[in-house]
């Protein structure tokens, strides 16, 4: 899966979308390229949507009922208002069609042009009863949010906060464009990973996430174990506070 927007001359708003590209002979050949989930052509205005941090994941449980689903969620965001919102689509037929994407969480005004990037870096993993899990960074909140759909994507969860987070790094400015920085130089920000126990043992459906926070930047790790309900309290997963530790990845 990836992102494809075409910008000429002094055209501020062009034309986007995203797009998945699949192979069946372990990546030798790809004989589905270049599918739309969604696009956007011809002219765009500023309350046209751009689609961005869009990530898939696959059903892949042996218990569930949504096996072999596709799912991504994304950031999308409207230059008229500086709104972020995460939405969603999926997949039945192995990434050849898509679904119309629904809203995950609540439009944002005012925050796709702060230093956090506002609502950003979505993520969907699936549980053993086919839940599907999604979390992402809402920067303005210094905050997790998180939200859960039961039926397959087709309603979700309203948004909560799971986990809130110190400011990541330093706002800085560097030609011209304002963004937490590592050092006051590496543009980072906190991005959540998820992951869950699928594997029918005695932690089978357990969730893990993990995020870096602070300056310095440090990984934090929290768990829930009653399916995303409540969550344990954050804790550092490393001994060493004194240097940049983040980006972290979880499986």
């Amino acid at each position: 899966m990836y992102g494809g927007f075409r910008r000429t001359g002094n055209v501020q708003f062009g034309e986007n979308g995203v797009f998945v590209s699949s192979t069946t002979d372990g990546g030798k050949t790809w004989g589905m390229k270049h599918t739309a989930v969604i696009i956007h052509t011809g002219t765009q205005t500023a309350d046209s949507s751009f689609e961005d941090k869009y990530y898939i994941h696959v059903d892949t449980a042996q218990t569930s009922p949504y096996r072999g689903t596709l799912y991504t969620p994304w950031k999308r965001v409207i230059n008229r208002d500086s709104s972020t919102q995460i939405v969603f689509s999926k997949s039945t037929d192995e990434g050849a069609t898509w679904s119309v994407p629904v809203a995950v969480s609540e439009r944002f005004p005012g925050t796709s042009e702060a230093t956090t990037f506002g609502q950003s870096f979505p993520l969907i993993r699936t549980g053993p009863d086919g839940s599907i899990h999604v979390v992402w960074n809402s920067g303005t909140e210094s905050a997790l949010r998180y939200a859960r759909s039961t039926d397959g994507g087709k309603t979700f969860t309203t948004p909560r906060i799971i986990q809130n987070y110190n400011p990541f790094g330093i706002k800085s400015t560097i030609n011209g464009q304002s963004n937490s920085r590592v050092k006051k130089v590496v543009r980072a920000e906190c991005y959540p990973s998820l992951t869950i126990d699928n594997t029918r043992g005695s932690r089978n459906g357990t969730l893990y996430l993990t995020w870096a926070a602070d300056n310095y930047p440090n990984v934090y790790f929290s768990r829930s174990t009653n399916n995303g309900s409540t969550w344990s309290p954050a804790r550092i997963v490393h001994s060493d506070t004194t240097n940049d530790q983040f980006w972290s990845w979880i499986s």
